[in-house]
């Protein structure tokens, strides 16, 4: 009975404070957002959707840890300091990953190629079991918060064809 009181408690506390900025589709058509004029996607040349389960974004060729950055952009948004930003990623493979992800507000591309070199951000590290979720989180300071109009993830990884990122969200 305990368990049941805190999923309602925690289901309630996450529905409340939060806010989708992407899920990604199985593809392009199933994305899903809820925060108006963030409705743009941006992929890696080498990132692909996932046409399994539980859909996602995942690279799909390629090896090097810098081939892999997926995000959304709309209209400023102001983020304050303790807000975050919370990432949702799915392991398909039968392997445990561990990992540290890496977020950006200014920079559109892979961190440190392309046009823009902006500044990019540890994520707290996550271990991912197989065929199982785990959220990384970014949470805004006083030096970080601001306003942007961009959210751009790398899961700065060698997670081809492993791991997708699934959900990018915004915890007010």
């Amino acid at each position: 009975m305990k368990l049941f009181y805190l999923f309602l408690l925690y289901s309630f506390t996450i529905s409340a404070e939060t806010k989708l900025l992407v899920k990604f589709g199985k593809n392009a058509e199933q994305n899903q957002y809820r925060v108006p004029k963030w409705n743009t996607v941006i992929l890696d040349k080498y990132v692909r959707y996932i046409n399994r389960q539980h859909g996602g974004v995942w690279t799909h060729v390629g090896s090097a840890e810098k081939y892999n950055h997926q995000g959304i952009y709309g209209n400023d948004i102001s983020f304050k300091v303790g807000q975050e930003i919370i990432v949702k990623w799915y392991n398909y493979s039968n392997t445990v990953i561990t990992f540290t992800p890496k977020i950006s507000f200014d920079d559109p591309d892979r961190m440190y190629e392309g046009d823009i070199n902006g500044t990019w951000y540890k994520m707290t590290s996550i271990t991912i079991q197989p065929k199982k979720y785990a959220y990384s989180k970014f949470t805004f300071t006083k030096r970080t918060q601001g306003t942007y109009f961009l959210i751009n993830i790398a899961s700065a990884a060698k997670t081809t064809q492993k791991v997708a990122c699934t959900h990018i969200i915004w915890r007010q």
